[in-house]
Formats: C-alpha cells, structure tokens, sequence
C-alpha cells in the first residue's frame, strides 16, 4: 500500500483538503476534519469542514453544495456518513472500489475497522465529477493532490484479471495478511458502483469498462446493460453512451463518462442521494422518492420542466424494465462550469441539469419481475403500478392525461421494441428468455403480484422472486432542504 494511504490511518483526527478541477488547474476549496468514531460497527466519526478564505475571495468561487454547504465563512458539522458531507461522499468509491481497498489493508495486516474517509482518501483520482483531495501540504505550501492519471486502452490485457477479479468476489471482506495482487490497481477505481470497473482515456473520450461479475451474472449483463439503456434512449430519455466489446474471452460493457466534456475537462456532479439529503442505507430509504427528486429540479435545475419529464420517463422506463436497482446514487445531476451561462461565482441553483440515464439493467440481470422500485413512484410508496406512477404526476409538471399519454406510450414501445433491441445486441435466446421475465405492462404487474402472494398464503405451491431485503414502509414526502439539513450538526 503507498505511504500516503498508510500515513493517514492511526490519526484521531483525519486531515482532507478539498479541492475543485478546473480547466486552470485544481484550486483549494477549504479543509474537512474528521474526528473518527469507529469504536461501534457504524462509522460515527463525526466531519468539520470550512471553505478557505482564499477561496471564498475568488470571484469565481463556486459551493459544493448550495444548499448544505453554502458559500460562507464558518464551520459546517456533519454526523452522518462517516463525517462526509454527502457531496464529498458522492466521490467516494462504492462496493468493489471498497472490496479492493480492504484487501489491500488486510494485506498489511491492518485490524482497526476502516472508516468512511479511509475509502475516500485511498481511491485514485479518476473519481466522478471534479473534486479531488489531499491529506498534506507540501514544502511549496501548496496541497499534494493525488492526481493519478486516467490510463491509456488496455481491454485486451485485462482478461489476464479475471481470476484476480473473482477471488475479490469470493472474498469481499478480506483476509488478513494474504498477500494483494500488484495487478489488481489496474481495477482500483473511485468510480461508483458494484461491478469490476477501469477507467480509460481514448481518442473518442474517457470511457469505464464495466467487467462480469463471474460469481453471480447468469446472463451477459454488459449485453442486458446495453440493451436497456438503448430502450431508454428509444423512448425519449437521455442516456450515456454505450457499446458493449465482444472481441475477447468475456464481454466489457464501454461506458462514455458524461461527468467530463468533449473538451476533456471536468463537470461538478451530485448524486440525488445528496440532493434529496437521504441516507445511503438501504434500510433507510427516507426520502428516496421520484416525486421529491422532481420538485427539487425546479430549483436545482436551468431547464426544470425538461428535466422532470425526462426523470418521469425514466422512472417509468425502469419500472417496465423491472430495474428495482434505480436507488438515488444512480442518478446524479451535472454542471458544466465552462456553460457561458455559468460563469462567475455564487450559488448554482437553477444551473445543473439531470445527467444522462445510466447503470439500467433489465430483470437486475436475473430474470426479476419487480414489484417495487427502490425509490418510491408515488402515494402507494414503491409499488409498480399505473394508479402510483400517475398518483404524484404534478410532481413532475405534468397533467394526469398528458402523464397517462406518456406512460401508456412507453409501455407500448417497450413491450414491441424490447425484443428487437435484444436481438440488435446480439443478445444470446437463452438470454433474452431471462431478459423478458422481467417485462410486463404496469397495469397487470401489482395484481399478478399480489395474486401470486394470495395463493401462497393459502398454501398453493408457487415459486416467487422476492426483493433482496424488505422494504420499509414509504415515508412522508420531506420538506424542501435548507441550510439547516439532517446531515448538518448545530453547534
């Protein structure tokens, strides 16, 4: 492990300078202290943070978050998520970056529990959106940013990891002292999500490659992937771009990052986790609501009723496809800050947009005919049906008739289209069978749900597909967010 991450960890207090890339360089943005707490099996520690006065006299000087974190002087105190405002969290990695991270820890033989800023200083910097940290300053005075690079193509090599890649599967949580593969930083990546991933740089764009999960795909998932976010993209949604390579022993799922321009510099991105001030655990869904997501756009966004349209057809989208997987860190919105429109300093409401659709996988890549989203659609919570969907449509700025029109028009090019576009994909029979057990029109799917859960309790023998976890009960819509937010602590 490199002596920047091993240095850090005995500290009681943990160090994180913040900064923001711009197309001048990084600049300083303020300094987080986080007081770690890790005695229990939550990370308690508790974060500090407060802008530099050298940034806040930038006329430039935009917030991480115009809402939690506003442009001003003072300390900001967070107790959740390890000390992390959420807009810091959202660069953290999330479940394989972290399985690489405690094998590497376990490799040095390091027993004390890791907490939240451990995963966020030990990632690379080819993170989403434009934040990047360092733990000191250096004799120049200025921050010793970790700036690895992006790396050049290398798809074909990287078959050479597959073992690697599974034995970290196997064994996500590690075992102390085993020695950690030097091949596997290739696959270290801040980036979000569960799958195997690399960033690289090409001519045409900074692209992720999303590796198989050997352990778990019954299917070709990068194929499934494609797929359905092709089936976004046909029924109007804005999606990333996609492709999957066929050309070595394992498919790769190519992935064109939407957080860095054409021109190769970075935009601000924050995921709906952080706009909808939730809870990244997924037995505490508070506030994970598409409705909610939609009447925070009317402030957050430059183009409101285009992007809750937008978020309306990929709510609906996802829900014929069964892609109960659509929790708020699989949304994000984005702002360009070379937008002419953007320029000068301040808060940035109402200069984001709703980042293009990404991480859609039909069935969950199972076969899975959900019941629910994870986010809830309307007043019936998570519930997949046409009355919820339409239930909270003036949410999204829509009449119920011109709601109905839209939902009604997915269904119908989904159920028609789908199994061409699965075909296009060179999506395997056996695959596609999978692939189409998880579509049904919203209108049959709560009753066959719920017929299905009345002959089971009568005794009847009928296999059923159940959720991961249970799902709580929806909670209430939440007030609008204002500086004083549940993640911030009064002094």
């Amino acid at each position: 492990m490199a002596t920047r991450n091993t240095s850090i960890l005995p500290r009681a207090t943990q160090q994180v300078i913040v900064g923001m890339k711009t197309p001048a360089g990084i600049v300083s943005v303020g300094v987080l202290l986080v007081d770690r707490d890790t005695s229990a099996k939550a990370d308690n520690s508790v974060g500090r943070f407060r802008y530099a006065p050298s940034y806040l006299r930038r006329p430039d000087a935009v917030p991480l978050d115009p809402i939690e974190i506003p442009l001003q002087e003072g300390e900001f105190r967070f107790g959740r998520m390890g000390g992390l405002p959420s807009a810091i969290r959202d660069s953290s990695p999330d479940n394989w970056g972290r399985t690489l991270i405690r094998q590497k820890f376990a490799a040095e033989n390091y027993t004390a529990p890791i907490a939240e800023v451990d995963y966020l200083l030990c990632s690379p910097a080819d993170r989403s959106g434009n934040l990047h940290f360092a733990v000191d300053f250096g004799r120049d005075g200025e921050p010793q940013w970790d700036k690895r690079a992006l790396t050049p193509e290398r798809i074909p090599e990287m078959t050479a990891l597959k073992e690697h890649v599974i034995e970290a599967l196997r064994n996500p949580h590690a075992v102390q002292g085993k020695p950690y593969p030097k091949e596997m930083d290739a696959l270290l990546t801040g980036s979000g999500g569960a799958r195997p991933k690399v960033n690289v740089s090409t001519r045409s764009g900074t692209i992720m490659i999303k590796m198989a999960n050997p352990l778990e795909d019954k299917a070709s998932n990068a194929r499934l992937e494609e797929a359905s976010i092709r089936m976004a993209a046909a029924v109007g949604v804005t999606t990333c771009a996609v492709q999957t390579n066929k050309e070595t022993d394992q498919d790769f799922l190519l992935v064109k990052r939407f957080d860095i321009s054409p021109e190769g510099h970075r935009l601000q991105m924050v995921s709906a986790m952080t706009v909808l001030n939730a809870n990244d655990a997924p037995f505490d869904r508070t506030n994970w609501s598409y409705p909610q997501f939609a009447r925070e756009l009317d402030r957050w966004s430059s183009q409101p009723a285009v992007d809750k349209e937008m978020l309306f057809r990929a709510m609906v989208v996802r829900a014929m496809l069964s892609d109960a997987d659509d929790h708020p860190r699989n949304y994000a919105l984005i702002r360009d800050p070379m937008d002419p429109a953007n320029r000068g300093g301040g808060s940035t409401l109402g200069q984001w947009r709703l980042a293009p659709m990404y991480d859609c996988v039909v069935g969950m890549g199972r076969g899975y005919k959900a019941p629910e989203l994870a986010m809830a659609l309307g007043d019936r919570g998570y519930e997949i049906s046409e009355e919820n969907i339409l239930s909270r449509c003036a949410s999204f700025g829509l009449s119920e008739p011109k709601a109905r029109q839209i939902m009604k028009e997915i269904e119908a090019q989904v159920l028609n289209d789908f199994p061409k576009i699965l075909d296009q994909c060179q999506v395997s029979s056996q695959d596609k069978l999978v692939a189409m057990q998880g579509v049904a029109p919203l209108a049959d799917r709560h009753v066959e749900n719920a017929v299905t859960a009345l002959l089971n309790s009568a005794g009847a023998d009928i296999p059923t597909q159940k959720p991961a976890a249970t799902a709580p009960k929806p909670q209430e819509p939440q007030p609008a967010r204002t500086g004083n937010t549940p993640n911030r602590l009064r002094p």
